[in-house]
């Protein structure tokens, strides 16, 4: 193994962003600013390489503001330096990535961790906004087959354990890559952590003794194994490359997965295509992968999937529409490691959602009315949504709205909200179903949903504070004392690091009774975990917001 950076500077990421100076008004700025007005605040910085404090020339900076659609990405130049100029006031992040390093964002010390936003008044100039980027964590291997011979064109991912669809399972972090013709690997672009490799094939060969079974390599994890649970984790430091990630696949024979499909009528669907399609997955990121395993259903609706390899597996199926049905499909996330009988894939139409938008004041609709689109969430049931390009729920100029594409249990949500406005709730009947998931399964229209914007959403401010009261680093936590709440993208789960004056905000939390938790360091996304949450409930501040009402809340670190 080779350490490139040492692990002291683990706790010790960015030091030049300690020192970014602000210069100008600190005047709150205007939180109606048009997206698409011209300001005067500049942001300046330099990116250079945390190892040797070089500069890194071309270097991508991309800059964001959450409450408004503004994008804008620069390149260092040939002494590390970037430059955005001509920004309207506003929260900001910020962004570098650069091939063989980590990308850090604004305010990042620790891997993985939320970034800060950067708030700038009008006239205001950002100084020595400066990253100083890692080094990427490496892991090399050679793959054989069971006899030790080397296997090229052999897919590789690096999975660590996160919270996702539901449940802590091993999910991919992006990085992927394939065997050379000697069998050699080497997957980059690691941040530190603990990591499983996962191996898979779709190489086949038929048995010398009984040509008509087939035979293929199952899905193994390092270092040698069909089971995710006894894989051997691996763990990487800050820049370090862990070498001789060695191991052979596990050949067995392939699997027959059989069952029937049904309309969601209970009639069998007759001449539809059974495939099942090979995904790896994790809560920013989802890679699927056709396979070779296809079948057509006889008229009695059953059918059989011959050869098919060790795996974890979305099985799927359309129904054409006939006179009197739509046309339906079906999903199945299936684990093979032997035969499967008796499945039963219940196929659904895809549902429609269609209402109008209103304020809650009777005030005007937003200017950009037609660029909001009313979009589904997805949560850890059903596949995405895949919209028809005229259903996309994009208001039109009356206010009304239609989404569709829709299957499984959804909440909505509205995008392209311009800062001085927020979604106050989606009414349909009693419900909010901008909170609590309606269910597509059978592909209804529903009709009569009222979004509701306004100008006056809760507000949740405050600051971390140390001993001695003064503003400290760190990120807050604040959730919905409601369990049921507690759920992957939610909106009464949320998360905030203080800017650069040391103050955090949460703008458009549901009204209702909240716990809030300030601690030193949280990777991004853990407190999508309900175990996660339950941790933090002993010692967690309560908080109760009213409609409209603007609260403000200091905090100490979560001990």
């Amino acid at each position: 193994m080779k350490m490139s950076v040492p692990a002291a500077v683990l706790i010790a990421l960015l030091p030049a962003l300690a020192a970014a100076q602000v210069t100008g008004p600190l005047t709150a700025p205007p939180r109606d600013t048009p997206a698409e007005s011209k300001g005067s605040a500049v942001i300046r910085g330099r990116v250079t390489s945390l190892e040797t404090g070089r500069p890194l020339r071309r270097a991508r900076v991309s800059l964001a503001s959450p409450d408004a659609p503004i994008t804008r990405n620069a390149s260092t130049n040939t002494d590390g330096r970037y430059e955005f100029t001509d920004l309207p006031a506003g929260r900001y992040t910020l962004r570098v990535t650069r091939g063989g390093y980590l990308p850090l964002a604004f305010g990042e010390k620790r891997p993985g961790e939320l970034a800060k936003p950067l708030e700038l008044a009008d006239k205001q100039t950002a100084e020595k906004v400066d990253f100083a980027l890692p080094r990427v964590g490496v892991i090399t291997g050679r793959i054989v087959d069971e006899y030790g011979e080397p296997m090229s064109n052999v897919n590789l991912w690096i999975l660590e354990s996160q919270y996702y669809q539901g449940a802590k399972r091993l999910a991919t972090t992006g990085a992927h890559t394939s065997t050379d013709d000697s069998g050699r690997y080497r997957l980059i672009g690691l941040a530190p952590g603990e990591f499983v490799v996962m191996a898979q094939t779709r190489e086949t060969w038929n048995s010398e003794k009984n040509p008509d079974e087939q035979y293929a390599y199952a899905q193994t994890y390092y270092p040698g194994t069909t089971m995710p649970s006894e894989a051997t984790r691996i763990k990487v430091a800050m820049g370090q490359e862990v070498a001789n990630v060695d191991f052979a696949l596990i050949a067995g024979r392939t699997a027959k997965v059989s069952g029937m499909v049904t309309t969601s009528t209970g009639a069998p669907v007759d001449g539809e295509e059974v495939s099942l399609l090979f995904e790896v997955g994790g809560p920013n990121m989802k890679s699927v992968f056709p396979s070779t395993n296809r079948t057509i259903t006889a008229s009695d609706g059953t059918f059989e999937l011959t050869n098919v390899l060790s795996g974890e597996y979305q099985m799927t199926v359309r129904a054409r529409a006939t006179d009197g049905r739509p046309s339906e499909e079906g999903h199945q996330t299936i684990f093979v490691t032997g035969d499967i009988t008796g499945l039963v894939l219940v196929t659904g139409a895809r549902g429609v959602l269609r209402g109008s938008v209103v304020t809650d004041d009777g005030s005007p609709l937003p200017a950009n009315l037609e660029r909001m689109i009313v979009r589904p969430v997805f949560l850890s049931v059903g596949p995405p949504w895949r919209p028809s390009p005229t259903m996309l729920g994009r208001f039109n100029k009356d206010g009304s709205f239609e989404t569709g594409g829709l299957y499984g249990e959804r909440v909505f949500t509205v995008e392209g909200l311009t800062a001085e406005w927020a979604l106050k709730r989606i009414e349909l009947g009693n419900r909010n179903i901008a909170d609590d998931p309606i269910d597509f399964a059978n592909g209804q229209t529903v009709e009569g949903a009222r979004v509701i914007l306004t100008k006056h959403p809760t507000r949740l401010r405050g600051r971390i504070l140390d001993d001695k009261q003064e503003p400290a680093e760190g990120t807050v936590v604040v959730f919905s004392e409601d369990r049921t709440r507690w759920r992957e993208r939610s909106r009464s789960v949320r998360s905030a690091r203080p800017d650069q004056r040391g103050e955090f905000s949460f703008k458009g939390l549901p009204p209702g009774a909240y716990l809030m938790a300030a601690l030193d360091y949280v990777k991004d996304g853990e407190w999508q975990d309900p175990e996660f949450l339950e941790g933090l409930r002993k010692g967690a501040t309560r908080v109760v917001l009213a409609d409209a009402e603007d609260k403000r809340i200091d905090l100490a670190i979560h001990r």
